[in-house]
């Protein structure tokens, strides 16, 4: 196949058939298990179009970023740090990685969002286990008969070595 490696080389490398499918539009449901299921609404796509003119300085040194900051000082106090990610996965690992060491574990609904659809990325990216509880409804059992999570009802799971 013209363009790809070949299999002699990289064994690794499996070639998958891939048709295009189809968009579907007309879906009666809304789902959140990703923040990449739904398109982008047409006043931030706008947004966005109006952001792209030009040449800006990247990186946290530009008026889009610093006007951004200060929307998020103006709701939180000045005394917050903002840490900016691609997506929600990459904002949840985020969080996770403030509250927890890699040693320890997240006790969580076995329908937590972190534990059924972000793919292993917390596990991967804290060091942290994920561990299901039971649940009724989406609440654990355990959760609702405890005193508030805070970050003292994160469990530790093996000695630091």
């Amino acid at each position: 196949m013209r363009g790809y490696p070949s299999p002699v080389f990289f064994p690794h490398l499996i070639l998958l058939h891939c048709w295009p499918m189809e968009q579907s539009h007309t879906q009666s449901h809304r789902s959140f298990a990703s923040d990449n299921n739904a398109g982008v609404h047409p006043e931030i796509l706008a947004a966005i179009a109006g952001a792209n003119e030009g040449h800006v300085v990247a990186y946290g040194d530009d008026a889009y970023t610093r006007s951004a900051i200060k929307k998020f000082e103006e709701h939180f106090g000045p005394d917050i740090a903002i840490f900016f990610t691609f997506n929600g996965t990459g904002a949840n690992v985020l969080g996770l990685q403030a509250l927890t060491r890699s040693f320890q574990s997240v006790l969580c609904s076995a329908y937590a969002h972190i534990y059924t659809d972000e793919c292993g990325a917390p596990e991967k990216h804290t060091g942290c286990k994920l561990i299901p509880l039971p649940q009724q409804d989406g609440r654990s059992r355990w959760i609702r008969s405890a005193r508030p999570i805070t970050a003292s009802a994160i469990s530790t799971t093996r000695n630091r070595g």
